[in-house]
């Protein structure tokens, strides 16, 4: 992609941005503002990993924001070659600037700027065999939201759903905690907890929801066929509007003592139950 025509929609142009840069002070906006990021469907995505991800999804780049750090690695400047032989749109700043745009000390000299990706729900049961969907409702910090994809995806789930008022998925923390699997796994979003249990009942799935409080263990629960776990958010589980729609809740047994797991372990620990069981 070239840098002009509809970037110059998004972004101002410049060769080298400054530190007082429009530039700059519009990344930053988009790291640390949800809204910004959903009306102008855009995410930032750090790293040398990512940006091999992104780059094999032509077109999904808007902008490479590049500085020397980059130059300091073999696989840098091999990252580097292959956004200009791509027709990447590229900006230069220093190391300190692109620390301050990405929030972490210890960049590798790349951030890009992505399409946000769009699914439908159709998207999240698509595919051969029984569709397992990871529903997380109400999670409110985006290191859980990127590694319940991460793990999602690993665990050969068909997509995520995010319900409720929770973090974006796609902010840059999120991104980062999930490593690629963001720019891969089908992700949906919908505003009501119950409203996105309604509608994968519609398609088949049964619905088993994760609680310290059930009765039955994970490991004699049916984990099988067409599947969607709930998971509830930090400190509030699921809500009681999706509890009653609930096929089944199970819990995993933990040493007494301890309250509960982290959101994403709780997952884990389920989904790769169910899926050895496949």
């Amino acid at each position: 992609m070239s840098g002009g025509g509809a970037l110059e929609k998004v972004l101002p142009r410049h060769e080298r941005a400054g530190r007082a840069s429009a530039l700059v002070r519009d990344l930053r906006v988009l790291g640390r503002d949800p809204a910004e990021r959903r009306t102008r469907g855009l995410i930032l995505a750090e790293g040398i990993h990512l940006a091999r991800e992104a780059l094999g999804r032509p077109g999904s780049i808007r902008l490479a924001i590049l500085s020397p750090r980059i130059l300091r690695t073999g696989e840098g400047r091999e990252i580097e070659e292959s956004l200009k032989r791509s027709g990447v749109a590229t900006r230069a700043v220093e190391d300190d600037l692109l620390a301050s745009i990405c929030a972490v000390e210890s960049h590798q000299g790349v951030l890009l700027l992505l399409e946000r990706p769009r699914f439908k729900e159709l998207d999240l049961v698509a595919g051969e065999g029984p569709a397992r969907v990871l529903v997380a409702c109400g999670v409110q910090d985006p290191g859980n939201l990127g590694s319940l994809a991460r793990i999602a995806e690993a665990a050969f789930c068909t997509g995520l759903l995010c319900a409720g008022a929770g973090a974006d998925p796609y902010s840059p923390r999120s991104v980062r905690a999930a490593a690629g699997a963001l720019l891969r796994l089908p992700l949906v979003e919908h505003p009501s907890p119950s409203g996105a249990a309604l509608a994968l009942k519609r398609h088949g799935l049964r619905l088993v929801g994760a609680s310290p409080r059930a009765r039955t263990g994970y490991r004699e629960a049916d984990l099988s066929g067409a599947l969607a776990l709930f998971v509830g958010g930090e400190g509030a589980g699921l809500p009681a509007e999706v509890l009653d729609l609930l096929d089944a809740e199970v819990r995993i047994p933990v040493r007494e003592g301890v309250e509960s797991l982290n959101v994403a372990a709780a997952a884990a620990v389920i989904l790769f139950e169910s899926a050895a069981r496949r």
